[in-house]
């Protein structure tokens, strides 16, 4: 099941945001698992509206982000891409995924 959908949710090298999407996808669907939940009861129809979800807060904040720049709230972009390799990184390297994944702050802005 997650070898189909790391395939499913392959996703383009360059947009961190989408690789860190994959990862959280396959995680989340692993914990969901392991607590006996299923994806309707996390409030998604299934993996793939998850992974949507996930793009669509990825999409978001990269336009808040750079909404905040033009504002003069911050310098810089890309903000918003570190947190998504970082997470990424966190979700592959930890040794408790599912706590790891459930520590993530998606109300957070990252800049």
């Amino acid at each position: 099941m997650i070898w189909v959908l790391f395939k499913l949710f392959a996703c383009e090298a360059g947009d961190p945001c989408a690789a860190m999407c994959s990862a959280s996808t396959r995680v989340y669907g692993a914990c969901l698992e392991q607590w006996e939940a299923s994806w309707e009861a996390a409030g998604h129809a299934d993996a793939r509206a998850y992974f949507h979800s996930c793009e669509t807060w990825a999409w978001e904040m990269r336009l808040l982000e750079r909404h905040a720049k033009k504002e003069g709230q911050s310098q810089h972009t890309g903000a918003v891409d570190s947190v998504c390799q970082q997470h990424e990184a966190d979700l592959l390297e930890s040794s408790d995924p599912c706590a790891t994944w459930v520590d993530f702050d998606w109300e957070n802005q990252p800049w």
